[in-house]
C-alpha cells in the first residue's frame, strides 16, 4: 500500500497492490476525503464512495459503515448497496513508530463475510515531495 497526498487537496490517496500467486498484481486506487463531523468518504474509481464514521478507541482507529454514496450533479446521493456489497468496517492500530496492524472486511446481511484482508504492515519509506 502506498499512501500519498495531493497538492492543494485534503484527499488521502491509497494505492493498493494485491499479489496472488500465478497472477499479475491487481491495483486498487481510492481517495479518502473528509465529510461532515467525524466522517470520511473513500471514493472508488467507479464513482461510488464508502461513507464511514471514524473514531479512536482502544488504541486503534476504527472506520464504521454509514453507507454508500454517489455524486450526482455535485450532490451526494445515498445508494442502498449494502444489499449487494455488504457493510464495510476497518481498524488500524499502531504497534510502534513504523509498524501497524490493520483489518478490513465486508459483511453481507445474508451471506456473512464476503471480503476482507488483514495483516501487519511496516512503513518502508516516508518521502516529502516539494
Amino acid at each position: 500500500v502506498t499512501f500519498r497526498s495531493e497538492p492543494g487537496s485534503d484527499a488521502f490517496c491509497l494505492d493498493r497492490a494485491f499479489r496472488f500467486a500465478g497472477r499479475p498484481p491487481y491495483q486498487f486506487r481510492s481517495r479518502m476525503v473528509p465529510a461532515e463531523g467525524n466522517a470520511v468518504i473513500e471514493w472508488m474509481p467507479v464513482g461510488i464512495g464508502w461513507h464511514a464514521g471514524y473514531a479512536f478507541e482502544n488504541d486503534q482507529v476504527r472506520l464504521d459503515h454509514r453507507g454508500y454514496v454517489a455524486r450526482v450533479f455535485g450532490a451526494r446521493v445515498p445508494l442502498p448497496l449494502h444489499w449487494v456489497l455488504g457493510r464495510g468496517e476497518a481498524c488500524e492500530q499502531a504497534l510502534d513508530d513504523d509498524t501497524f496492524r490493520m483489518a478490513m472486511s465486508l459483511q453481507h446481511p445474508l451471506f456473512g463475510k464476503v471480503y476482507g484482508y488483514s495483516g501487519t504492515f511496516r512503513i518502508r519509506e516516508v518521502r516529502l515531495d516539494r
